[in-house]
């Protein structure tokens, strides 16, 4: 029975999961270091594996890397470039590198198969099933990953090419796009949100939207925690925020990939209780 997984001598703030997304309501935020809540957790998910919260809960973010989804390239050929940190090998042939956490960064893909992990975020701890770590001190960022980490993602749908189905919510050069259909179901959802509020809001839904396949359960899964600021201020419902996360999860192609179940558990693991 799982009661506590330590790191640099400090218990690190864990949860029960099953195919990468937690078990019980709450989602990430359940996650604990304490032995006796980890020991009840566990217990009511038998054979999970072990999670752990990334960013700012556990003072690191992780690297991800997976060469199923060509991440292997991009490590080659910035692998000399990568300061020596603490490393897990992951089951799927990859690897977690481990950095000391930095704000202002986000769930976010770098590269194809190449995701960052942060607050909101959790990863497997793959040494907890004997995979082999590199055991040295975790480090900061470098400087050139972090530049790189903090650049929003590159936009998928670009006006001209797309058809009519896609809408520039904001009118500006930047051109990018959310469905028609989801940005008007957005507006109707928030009568009373500021501008501001629904174009932050709508930037969380394009995440969703035009994630690449290979980080499309952690975007969703952040995009729906971050959706609790304005359910908590009254600005959208709970059960609204849940439907149009789900249908910007099906423009995406993830509910077509994972199934509905497995994506409105995502979503409420992110929405929280």
């Amino acid at each position: 029975m799982v009661d506590q997984i330590r790191l640099e001598g400090r218990p690190l703030k864990i949860l029960p999961i099953r195919n990468k997304k937690p078990c019980l309501k709450g989602g990430y935020a359940v996650a604990s270091a304490d032995p006796d809540q980890i020991r009840e957790m566990f217990s009511r998910c038998p054979g999970a594996d072990v999670g752990v919260a990334c960013g700012e809960a556990n003072d690191f973010d992780v690297l991800d890397v997976d060469p199923r989804h060509n991440g292997d390239k991009w490590l080659a050929e910035n692998l000399h470039r990568i300061p020596q940190t603490r490393i897990h090998k992951t089951a799927g042939g990859g690897a977690h590198f481990l950095f000391r956490y930095a704000s202002g960064l986000r769930n976010s893909s770098i590269a194809p198969g190449v995701d960052i992990k942060t607050t909101g975020g959790l990863i497997r701890w793959h040494p907890a099933n004997g995979h082999e770590v590199h055991d040295v001190p975790i480090v900061p960022w470098p400087e050139w990953l972090l530049e790189l980490a903090r650049k929003p993602t590159a936009p998928a749908f670009r006006e001209g090419g797309d058809g009519p189905h896609f809408f520039s919510a904001t009118s500006t050069s930047d051109g990018w796009m959310i469905p028609n259909v989801l940005w008007f179901k957005l507006k109707a959802a928030t009568p009373g949100a500021s501008d501001h509020d629904r174009y932050r809001m709508r930037g969380l839904l394009r995440t969703v939207v035009q994630k690449p396949e290979g980080g499309q359960n952690n975007a969703l899964n952040w995009s729906a925690y971050h959706f609790r600021e304005w359910i908590e201020a009254g600005t959208i419902s709970r059960d609204a925020a849940q439907q149009l996360l789900l249908e910007a999860a099906r423009w995406s192609g993830y509910v077509e990939r994972d199934g509905i179940d497995d994506t409105v558990a995502t979503i409420c693991s992110g929405l929280g209780a």
